[in-house]
């Protein structure tokens, strides 16, 4: 009576995060990995598995070695991706840092059956196993190969996300050029 149609289709951001039973994605293009560690609004690094509270933010970095040792007991591997969530019927930025789903990921890419992960599409079932937050389990199943559909492909031609952003702690849906994009634009230029 009181919420409006597709109301929580609208209030969902840049970013997807799992609910509860089987969460339905196309991943659209290979993705970013490395490591991410919490500061808080003072810099100061968050341990893990604690709330950075307001002004905090994650620190993204490609390689182990440019993490300091504080860091690296507050950090976590990472693989975002640039994904068509369904149940939102949205492109997304998903980041994944739950090992379980990473390995998963990872064997569907090396398997000679699945390999390329942008060809099908794949449910991750979140199951709450207790009271606590951290009380979840995940599956990663992949459907059948199919070619991505019309509508998807449409959005992710039109969508810009500049995922290196992440790493610079910028925002991947800018419109603004990295350096990293001015420097391929000016390779295909001289190519």
């Amino acid at each position: 009576m009181f919420i409006p149609k597709d109301f929580d289709k609208a209030m969902v951001g840049n970013y997807m995060k799992f609910q509860e039973g089987q969460n339905t994605i196309r991943i659209l293009r290979e993705p970013i990995t490395g490591y991410v560690y919490w500061e808080d609004s003072n810099g100061n690094i968050v341990p893990k598995n604690k709330m950075a509270g307001e002004g905090g933010k994650p620190m993204r970095t490609r390689d182990f070695e440019e993490i300091s040792l504080e860091a690296r007991s507050a950090m976590k591997g990472f693989a975002a991706m640039i994904v068509w969530n369904y149940q939102m019927s949205k492109i997304q930025i998903l980041e994944v840092k739950q090992v379980g789903i990473i390995n998963s990921l990872e064997a569907l890419v090396k398997s000679k059956s699945w390999g390329d992960v942008t060809s099908f599409d794949i449910i991750i079932t979140k199951t709450k196993t207790g009271p606590n937050p951290t009380d979840v389990e995940y599956s990663v199943m992949p459907e059948p190969k199919k070619a991505m559909s019309k509508e998807v492909k449409t959005a992710f031609d039109t969508t810009k996300i500049n995922l290196e952003a992440l790493y610079e702690g910028e925002d991947p849906f800018s419109n603004e050029l990295s350096p990293i994009d001015i420097e391929e634009i000016a390779e295909d230029l001289d190519a």
